[in-house]
């Protein structure tokens, strides 16, 4: 299975990573890497991961936690799309936030 990341996700991804690397640049190297290396493993069975509290009637989005973080993604034919990367303290998505559509 191909995993892709969008371009939401990758900007998720970049705002978070220079957040950390204000306080700690090698951690925040390690971590993004840590957390690329974790989304491409959804290439097999990412099944094995729970619903997220955003997924709904129209968009199954399943949640792959890497540490204080929730990688969101869907699932379309082979490919796994990587719809957001949040911090699990933060609200679920709201309707208008959530992808209606794989991309």
């Amino acid at each position: 299975m191909n995993v892709e990341v969008t371009a939401l996700a990758d900007a998720n991804l970049e705002e978070i990573y220079l957040r950390i690397r204000q306080d700690s640049p090698g951690r925040a190297a390690e971590w993004r890497t840590g957390l690329l290396k974790a989304a491409q493993s959804l290439n097999l069975f990412p099944e094995r991961c729970p619903l997220a509290p955003e997924s709904g009637p129209e968009l199954e989005i399943r949640q792959l936690i890497y540490g204080e973080y929730r990688v969101l993604f869907t699932v379309a034919k082979d490919t796994v799309y990587v719809l957001h990367i949040r911090h699990g303290a933060r609200q679920p998505l709201r309707s208008g936030e959530t992808p209606t559509e794989e991309p």
